[in-house]
């Protein structure tokens, strides 16, 4: 092992960056041929794994488990999960034994990986493109189903079924957007987060650049406790619609749920300064505010206790 693995090794995430910023190879593989980020990613070091991206670390470097996505997903790491596929790692490549990170994460042993987070890796895989079809010789449904994963298996017949029911509707693409995205309404009043989000999800490839789908999966995320995902969302609503003050909203609403306040402020006053008449914008900055300055209040109480 290098020092720059051993470091990765011990999530010395500190020392990680004296190396990196003293040029040591974030490539370089040890002697079984694992490179720092496929630790990082078995580990879960969320700080570690970004560190090693921003300094050139090949975010699909092979070795005999596959990629770091494999690695990610078959330990039930989702936090990394998302930061690799934010970098576009490869969903679907394969390792030597033909198993994709889909298949890897299905097939993990519940000690390593309960169906809570073995459901949240998958769900960020499809999104990202995983091809949940393909049989590896057996398909994810099929690993699902022959591991009692309940919940997978719900969610594997649910996407089945709505794109089954897109391929087969003979309207325009736009008469197909509309469908799915009253489909993804309703099911959103059901309380059927991820159910809606799998209709817009759908809606999105026949419109990638409908700010308002980004919008609502981003509410969906957020009700479904997924704020992470909910932050992206709002990111690409904004992209997409600068103008319109929702993405906005939509962005402080996430990173409120990540206690991520001052962030939110800026979100929040981004979407007055482009409707100063908002009261639901305005509510939602000073609320933003608040949490800010009793997080400061509490940080003060507790170095002057200290």
């Amino acid at each position: 092992m290098t020092p720059l693995f051993c470091a990765v090794l011990d999530g010395q995430e500190i020392t990680v960056k004296y190396f990196l910023d003293k040029g040591a190879d974030p490539n370089k593989k040890d002697a079984e041929g694992f490179a720092p980020l496929h630790e990082a990613a078995k580990i879960g070091n969320v700080g570690i794994a970004r560190l090693l991206l921003s300094k050139g670390a090949s975010v699909d470097v092979s070795s005999s488990e596959g990629t770091p996505l494999h690695v990610a997903a078959s330990n039930g790491k989702s936090s990394i999960v998302l930061i690799l596929l934010e970098h576009h790692a490869n969903p679907n490549v394969m390792t030597p034994d033909c198993y994709t990170p889909l298949t890897a994460v299905l097939s993990a042993t519940p000690e390593i990986v309960n169906e809570s987070e073995c459901l949240k890796c998958m769900k960020l895989l499809i999104k990202a493109g995983a091809h949940y079809k393909l049989a590896t010789p057996d398909t994810p449904l099929e690993i699902a189903t022959r591991n009692g994963l309940t919940e997978c298996v719900a969610y594997l017949l649910e996407i089945s079924t709505v794109v089954r029911l897109s391929e087969h509707d003979k309207g325009s693409d736009g008469d197909r957007k509309s469908k799915l995205k009253l489909h993804g309404g309703k099911a959103f009043e059901e309380g059927d987060y991820a159910g809606a989000i799998i209709f817009y999800t759908e809606a999105m490839k026949l419109d990638p650049a409908d700010a308002t789908l980004y919008s609502n999966r981003s509410l969906c995320h957020l009700r479904s406790g997924a704020a992470q995902e909910a932050l992206l969302d709002a990111n690409d609503c904004i992209k997409l619609k600068p103008e319109w003050t929702k993405g906005y909203y939509r962005k402080g609403c996430a990173h409120m749920a990540l206690k991520e306040y001052e962030e939110a402020c800026t979100a929040f006053m981004a979407g007055t300064k482009l409707d100063p008449l908002s009261d639901e914008m305005q509510n939602a900055f000073w609320e933003a505010a608040k949490a800010m300055k009793n997080e400061y209040m509490a940080g003060r109480r507790v170095s002057s206790v200290d």
